[in-house]
């Protein structure tokens, strides 16, 4: 299950996380972001960047349903603009960190992302 393979990877059993979570993602019948955003989080740490990319993208398509889940929606965007990096998307990066920005707004401009998300389209040119 999701929680299972969460907490393998928590405690740094990444192949036997992707492993689990994989063949969850095999049978779920709804959309879960628990789900992708672990699969996400364990193909990073593995960096396999594309498998990332494509759990990323499922996770920003899930609809989401309560409050306290949105902003793990809005940081999957900078964590988008990451990937995308890591695989030389420059232009998919650039709007993955501009969309994280313009969905975070001024909510809470502590958030280390929101410098990063900055520094990284200056680097990129965006």
């Amino acid at each position: 299950n999701v929680l299972e393979g969460r907490v393998l990877f928590a405690t740094g059993e990444v192949d036997r996380a992707i492993e689990l979570l994989e063949k969850e993602a095999r049978i779920a019948n709804n959309p879960n972001p628990e789900l992708y955003s672990g699969l996400a989080e364990a193909y990073g740490a593995d960096e396999r960047w594309a498998e990332s990319e494509v759990a990323l993208r499922r996770l920003i398509e899930v609809r989401w349903d309560s409050y306290e889940e949105l902003s793990s929606w809005i940081v999957s965007h900078f964590l988008l603009g990451h990937v995308c990096e890591r695989l030389g998307k420059t232009d998919q990066a650039v709007a993955s960190y501009r969309r994280f920005i313009d969905l975070w707004g001024e909510a809470d401009t502590e958030l280390p992302q929101i410098d990063l998300a900055r520094q990284r389209l200056d680097a990129l040119g965006g």
